[in-house]
């Protein structure tokens, strides 16, 4: 079989499902940046802190230790086929031209269709389309330990999906416990997931690829001109400063229209 690794950055980022919070995601400029920032003024006009809400798990390794964790498994990365993008969609175009996969599928999400009849290609679905184009053997599904907290997606229905595949597929949890050891990997792709992880964390999106490119130079980006760009917010501190800011006037105008209703 084929060994590639896949990675969605999303696996670290625990949504606040205890917040009951009802956050729509689509890949697209408006839910990549904009909408976080307000998100994070309606929370603080709450007295919530999403970066206290939105943060790396305290029970999986943290971003900067994957790259030694390849190291620590045995597994052995060809150079100059290693891809980072925005979305896990284009795995697709990374992977299709091999064949008989074995995907580790590093995700907090299965992304084997959640919408029955989809046919368009996108993140959620593109393990599919390469099942159903004959490039599959087999999946190993490592997802983070946080979804054993919450809502259990795989008996939620990624079971159900599984099965209707077609192929071997092994569900584990835990990123340290679960990597498999002593593999070839043929190639491997790495998204950030920006809709579902927000731009405050994008620097531990960003101690990925710096330690990936001390022995993979030649990294393939599709979507980005360069990694000055994939940063979303250029100075958090400033942005942070607005946040609140605007907050703390849409507070006031809350307490305001309050009194006149009152």
């Amino acid at each position: 079989m084929t060994n590639v690794i896949s990675l969605d950055f999303d696996f670290w980022m625990e949504m606040p499902e205890s917040e009951n919070y009802d956050w729509s995601m689509r890949e697209v400029p408006f839910f990549l940046d904009h909408i976080w920032m307000i998100r994070a003024m309606d929370a603080f006009a709450r007295g919530v802190d999403l970066r206290e809400q939105c943060n790396l798990p305290k029970d999986e390794p943290s971003p900067v230790e994957f790259s030694q964790l390849l190291i620590d498994h045995k597994l052995k990365v060809r150079k100059d086929t290693v891809a980072i993008s925005e979305s896990h969609m284009v795995a697709y175009k990374w992977f299709s031209r091999l064949k008989d996969l074995h995907i580790i599928h590093i995700d907090a999400h299965h992304d084997f269709g959640y919408v029955e009849g989809m046919r368009e290609l996108n993140c959620d679905n593109w393990v599919k389309y390469l099942v159903d184009k004959g490039k599959v053997k087999k999946i190993t599904l490592i997802y983070p330990k946080w979804r054993l907290r919450q809502t259990n997606e795989w008996e939620g229905g990624g079971k159900e999906s599984a099965e209707k595949l077609g192929v071997d597929v092994d569900v584990c949890y835990g990123l340290k416990e679960s990597l498999p050891h002593n593999l070839k990997i043929r190639k491997m792709f790495i998204c950030r997931s920006g809709a579902w992880v927000p731009p405050w964390m994008d620097k531990y999106f960003m101690n990925i690829i710096h330690n990936l490119m001390s022995r993979h130079e030649n990294i393939m980006m599709y979507g980005w001109a360069g990694l000055e760009k994939v940063m979303r917010w250029k100075d958090p501190d400033v942005q942070w400063k607005e946040i609140k800011a605007q907050a703390a006037a849409i507070k006031k105008m809350m307490k305001k229209n309050a009194k006149l209703a009152s």
